[in-house]
Parts: C-alpha cells; structure tokens; sequence
C-alpha cells in the first residue's frame, strides 16, 4: 500500500478511535509490555560451568539439542537446592516433547530386525 493511502487509512481509523492520534506521530513502536517478556529465572550447570539466567523456553530449546539432559542440574529463586531438571514439575513433560524432536538414532538392532524382514 503506497505510504500516502497508509497514512489517510491511519488518519481514518484515529478519527474512529481505532488508533490514538498519538500513535500516527510515533517513529516506532512503543516498547513491549512487561507481561510480554518471559521471566530469565532458570540457571543450569552445562559443561561443569554454570549457565544463566536462562527463561523456561531457553532451557527446554537447550534439551531440544542434547545440551541439557534431564540430569542437568537447574536452580531458580525458591528452590532449596540445585536438582535435576527432570525432576522439576517445570520441565518434567518438557523433556519428553524434547526427546521426541531429537529422534532416536540407530541402534545395532535395526539391521537385524531388517534382515528377518528380508527373509
């Protein structure tokens, strides 16, 4: 849409009160609501080191590539003590939605079980 008929549309949708006035005169957006952003509260021992503050989705894209398996140890504010992410009510399911993307590789039993078939 040329930038002229985007502006005579934004003027007709403010004086309907669909769009503030104001918001025609901004450059850019207006920052992003707090509700927005997810919370950076997680952190993780990867490679003995300690990682974070990660978010929830953070940690569970680190369990999509192997990087955090359901040993590795996680802590936020709240917690006693360091525990394994498998066992938080947070990730318990997480982790399998992870395992599942990743796939299984081949095992030594897939040609065997390929080789009866052929038979």
């Amino acid at each position: 849409m040329p930038l002229s008929r985007t502006l005579a549309f934004a003027a007709l949708a403010a004086t309907f009160g669909a769009v503030p006035p104001a918001a025609l005169a901004a450059a850019t957006p207006p920052p992003l609501p707090a509700s927005v952003h997810e919370a950076a509260e997680w952190y993780a021992v990867i490679d003995g080191q300690q990682v974070g503050p990660l978010s929830a989705s953070a940690v569970e894209r680190r369990m999509a590539d192997g990087s955090v398996t359901p040993d590795t140890l996680v802590w936020r504010e709240g917690m006693k003590d360091w525990m394994p992410v498998g066992q938080t009510n947070t990730f318990k399911g997480r982790q399998v939605d992870a395992a599942l993307k990743r796939g299984k590789g081949p095992t030594p039993l897939d040609n065997k079980f390929i080789a009866a078939v052929r038979l």
